[in-house]
């Protein structure tokens, strides 16, 4: 506690502090502007003001300040109104508004996972710096989310060839806003925020955003806790000079939840919940399991604008947090049948009987089969990972040989380190601590556990990046973007006083994208772009560190991109197709790693997003991924967990006039067709998990505040539905032994203001 109070108040100090105020420039609209965002507009409005749907941003996969018809690269922005409007409350559930992204098992529901042009993501960003801390984002301080699909390893770094999500936090407003919510729903789930933004004078603005929840889940014994306090400042030191900080403060706990698992039977492999049918609420886990995290962040960017046509930007950050895990981690399920010595709660009643046989592959054939599942203690302990981040962006404009040219030039670095003692506990063995048994559970398993001996396991990386990017203007019609990006890695993990790994990668990574615009409000696109990740897993090196060549994503992607009703309309029809190559998978005889083509994904995508009619939103979104993975002998098999088609359509009506002026309604359905898991655990085929189908449902009738509180605001009502007809569906596991159940339907009654 010592700690978080400590922290608490240097961040105060640090956002109280008080530099000396320079004289505002009432006559430069530029300086003014960089207050405004989304939120800010000075409109009397008694509904949703609309322009909180438009997000106006650099973008992510170029660095550069171009516009929808000219950007040859694929980025989506998802704004916090929609996130309101739909009540989204985690990102999986967020990034359904993009095209081709699913949500993953996110190490049993405690760290968000996705997947995106049939590749899995590798890491999460925030405010362009890669997160490594282990938590789920709290949207309650996020502004907006962008998605670059597709490799972008010249601004981001690290990534996987799929593409990358950057969640973007709040910042001060030129004018003051407070706003907040109450939320309350299904399994207990109560929610209070609160989010304030005050002008402290001409130069200077600040920011306070803070959120609690406290609820249940569907799933039995599951409480989570999230509290999260985030402080923001924006101060012109001068008239070319803006400094921004913040610090973002959270700590989280929520059971860490395996989920549910696939067997054998005479029809194939299949999920257990159907085969016995066990009610989604059962967990196979312990009352005892949990995940938990104290996070810390601080952010500094100095923003300095040279001249009317250069700007140079400074950012550097450190991410600090601690946390605990701790899980029933499942490691077999075996079939019996009905005379085999073991009874209903799952104890060996024959001193004769060899456990050994349990997992001989025997499949469940007759109803009176019954099915076990081994269990054991494990987590990670006193975890603390630190992380200092920095980056350098030298952005500008010039005329060259008769051309126009945008230019970003920068430099990024990351150094993390994580520690942790890893503890092994109980395994159940049918004699001292039964099998787990799905028809006659018995949360027996013990959580007790000793760090006496454990070594002490630190594992870390530093990367760091040059690049550059050049967009030029070949004729009104015609532009080319290039770009090259050099990244250097280093990767160690020690074990005690045992060095167990300690690699290094290099490469270059290039980028390539035209751009065409046949019409006023059409254009073509197409674009080349590679991605970079180290290969971390190799073979004792004796402490001596290996180079060894990094996996390379390539992509070729081409398409059309339009706007319709002055631009407030916009539409996206993309082909691509992506090879991830030198990927390492195991070890040969003599102990050295095997490399492998990996995957390789193509398909097509296409949105329809904006405002066709005033008070009106519409979001549609279609994906087609074929994704394979190519084995070391050259078999090819479906790629796990990625789904051929998803489909998504949301669209809300709120009316502009009248007496019900501020009654809005909107409607969303998601669709994802099967996917499968791979083969494994003595299981004779990919496992299907079956498709996805969701309702939601949401009305809200936002009116105006009453006048002993001032008329200048509005409150809303809101009432939200979610998988409206109650699906039972399954979400894209790990493994076989770790598949995530989709939550059913929940009723979220909410009512928030906005002065």
């Amino acid at each position: 506690m010592k700690k978080k109070i400590t922290s608490l108040a240097v961040a105060a100090i640090l956002f109280g502090a008080v530099i000396s105020p320079q004289t505002f420039a009432q006559n430069n609209p530029e300086k003014n502007n960089e207050f405004i965002d989304n939120q800010a507009e000075v409109i009397r409005v008694v509904g949703t003001n609309q322009a909180r749907y438009i997000i106006q941003a650099n973008d992510g996969a170029t660095g550069l300040d171009l516009s929808f018809l000219e950007n040859p690269r694929n980025v989506t922005l998802i704004p916090e109104q929609l996130l309101l409007d739909r009540k989204i409350t985690t990102l999986e559930e967020a990034l359904r508004n993009a095209p081709g992204v699913s949500a993953g098992d996110g190490f049993g529901g405690t760290r968000d996972d996705f997947f995106m042009r049939g590749f899995r993501r590798n890491a999460e960003y925030r405010n362009g710096f890669r997160r490594s801390s282990i938590f789920k984002a709290n949207l309650s301080n996020v502004e907006y989310v962008q998605v670059v699909r597709g490799p972008a390893a010249i601004t981001y770094g690290q990534v996987e060839p799929g593409g990358v999500v950057d969640v973007v936090t709040k910042k001060p407003l030129i004018n003051q806003r407070i706003a907040g919510e109450l939320r309350g729903g299904s399994y207990q789930d109560r929610f209070a925020l609160i989010d304030y933004s005050q002008p402290i004078n001409e130069d200077w603005a600040v920011r306070l955003v803070a959120s609690t929840q406290d609820s249940e889940s569907f799933r039995d014994f599951t409480d989570i806790k999230r509290d999260a306090i985030a402080l923001s400042s924006r101060y012109f030191l001068s008239d070319s000079t803006q400094i921004d900080f913040s610090y973002e403060w959270r700590e989280e706990a929520r059971p860490l939840d395996r989920g549910t698992l696939a067997i054998e039977t005479s029809d194939g492999p299949a999920l257990i919940n159907d085969v016995l049918d066990i009610p989604f609420s059962q967990r196979f886990g312990s009352p005892w399991e949990i995940g938990e995290v104290d996070f810390e962040m601080f952010e500094l960017t100095i923003k300095q604008q040279i001249n009317t046509d250069w700007n140079l930007e400074f950012n550097i950050a450190r991410e600090e947090s601690s946390g605990n895990d701790l899980q029933s981690r499942p490691l077999a399920a075996f079939v019996v049948d009905a005379d085999a010595p073991i009874d209903e709660s799952g104890y060996i009643t024959s001193s004769s009987f060899d456990p050994s046989v349990i997992l001989s592959g025997a499949i469940y054939d007759d109803p009176s089969d019954r099915v076990y599942l081994v269990r054991r203690l494990d987590g990670s302990r006193d975890r603390h990972i630190v992380a200092d981040l920095a980056s350098i962006k030298l952005r500008g404009e010039f005329e060259l040989a008769g051309l126009q040219h945008q230019i970003v030039v920068g430099s990024d670095y990351i150094k993390n380190e994580t520690d942790r003692r890893f503890v092994i506990g109980t395994q159940t063995d049918g004699i001292t601590t039964p099998f787990y048994s799905f028809t006659n559970p018995a949360y027996v398993l013990p959580d007790t556990f000793s760090l006496d001996g454990i070594p002490l396991d630190v594992y870390g990386d530093r990367d760091i990046g040059v690049y550059v990017n050049l967009f030029t203007k070949i004729t009104e019609q015609l532009s080319l973007l290039a770009g090259l990006r050099y990244s250097d890695t280093a990767y160690k993990s020690v074990s005690g006083d045992v060095v167990v790994e300690q690699t290094a990668a290099s490469g270059t990574t290039p980028q390539f994208g035209l751009s065409y615009q046949a019409l006023e409000n059409i254009s073509l696109f197409a674009s080349y772009a590679e991605s970079f990740a180290p290969n971390n897993v190799i073979p004792d090196n004796n402490g001596e560190i290996v180079e060894i060549d990094p996996q390379e994503g390539k992509q070729v992607e081409f398409g059309i991109k339009s706007e319709f009703f002055n631009g407030k309309v916009q539409t996206v029809l993309t082909f691509y197709s992506i090879e991830k190559t030198n990927v390492e998978d195991g070890l040969d005889d003599l102990g050295k790693p095997i490399f492998v083509d990996g995957r390789r994904s193509q398909g097509t995508e296409f949105t329809f997003t904006g405002q066709p009619l005033d008070g009106m939103n519409v979001s549609v979104s279609y994906a087609y991924t074929d994704a394979e993975d190519i084995d070391g002998l050259g078999n090819v098999s479906k790629a796990e967990s990625i789904a051929d088609n998803i489909f998504n359509l949301y669209t809300s009506y709120e009316l502009q006039g009248g007496a019900l002026e501020g009654l809005g309604v909107g409607a969303g359905y998601y669709y994802e067709s099967d996917r499968v898991m791979d083969a494994e655990r003595n299981l004779s085929e990919q496992v299907n998990l079956g498709d996805i189908s969701l309702v939601d449902l949401s009305a809200w009738y936002t009116m105006q505040s009453p006048a002993m509180i001032g008329t200048d605001g509005t409150i809303r009502f809101q009432l939200a539905v979610k998988n409206l007809f109650d699906e039972e569906y399954y979400g894209a596991g790990f493994t076989v032994l770790r598949i995530p159940l989709g939550t059913p339907r929940t009723v979220t009654a909410s009512v928030s203001f906005d002065f």
